[in-house]
């Protein structure tokens, strides 16, 4: 459903023991704002963790860091209002609009862009992959 979710520091969604590979999905319509230092997702267990916008709109006010999860943005929007970090996992757009108000770094996955457009300050030129590669086939990076 919507909301918003305030919280002093951090907040995030992990997978830790029985649970190998978290889902944080915003789908149908639901407006979701989260309000943190740092919005973090992933998986400690050894699976990779799916954050999934599909028809809703996802804001966090502050960071947003991945480590053994890709983001996946369907349709609908996400709006990060500082930077996105993942350690490992990755970045697919296949429609909607991902907006990155900071920087984007991956240690080691891939930008995916297949519909849709990635919005961050610098475009394309501006993405920091360690280890990984940037496709655009269908959809576009660019400039605010």
């Amino acid at each position: 459903g919507d909301g918003s979710l305030t919280v002093e520091q951090q907040c995030g969604v992990w997978g830790w023991g029985a649970v190998h590979e978290p889902v944080f999905a915003v789908t149908d319509g639901a407006e979701v704002t989260v309000r943190c230092d740092e919005f973090a997702m992933g998986s400690e267990a050894g699976g990779e963790g799916l954050f999934l916008v599909d028809g809703g709109s996802f804001t966090a006010e502050h960071d947003l860091w991945l480590q053994n999860a890709v983001l996946e943005v369907r349709s609908g929007t996400v709006h990060i209002m500082g930077g996105v970090a993942v350690e490992r996992g990755g970045i697919v757009v296949s429609g909607g609009t991902l907006t990155v108000d900071g920087a984007l770094w991956l240690g080691e996955g891939n930008v995916t862009v297949t519909g849709g457009e990635l919005i961050i300050p610098g475009g394309e030129g501006a993405l920091t992959l360690d280890a990984g590669e940037v496709t655009v086939s269908g959809g576009t990076i660019r400039e605010p």
